[in-house]
């Protein structure tokens, strides 16, 4: 067996899978190294993850050990069937950018050409390159 580096470790989700990479990272910060988060569905149950995002921004204000603990990628299809998907990954991405004071690392990739179905087979190259990065 090959030794796991518990520090660099990465979590992928796409659409629901999404939204929950964005769960984990709002309540576990510092659980992965790297989170992916593949057009999330922060639509889902009226947007209640942003709720989720308050209480994680309000902790890591508090404490910035925990905002440098994690990198977030933000991957969206440029064609997303809903607009809503794209329109909410882009405030995100404004939104987690404003955390970067507080030691945050995130990114935001709009994916040209791409619909919802298609965003994780683009994703695969972009995904390894941000698990591998360091630190």
């Amino acid at each position: 067996t090959l030794p796991l580096d518990a520090t660099r470790q990465t979590l992928f989700g796409h659409s629901l899978g999404g939204l929950l990479a964005l769960h984990v990272l709002y309540s576990r910060p510092g659980a992965f190294h790297t989170i992916i988060a593949a057009s999330p569905s922060i639509w889902w149950d009226n947007q209640s993850i942003l709720r989720e995002e308050e209480t994680y921004a309000a902790t890591i204000a508090g404490n910035g050990a925990l905002g440098r603990a994690s990198r977030v990628l933000l991957l969206v299809g440029e064609r997303e069937e809903t607009a809503v998907t794209v329109a909410d990954s882009k405030a995100l991405a404004r939104r987690l950018e404003a955390l970067s004071a507080h030691g945050l690392r995130s990114e935001i990739r709009v994916l040209d050409e791409e619909t919802h179905i298609s965003v994780p087979s683009r994703a695969v190259t972009l995904t390894l390159r941000a698990a591998m990065q360091w630190p």
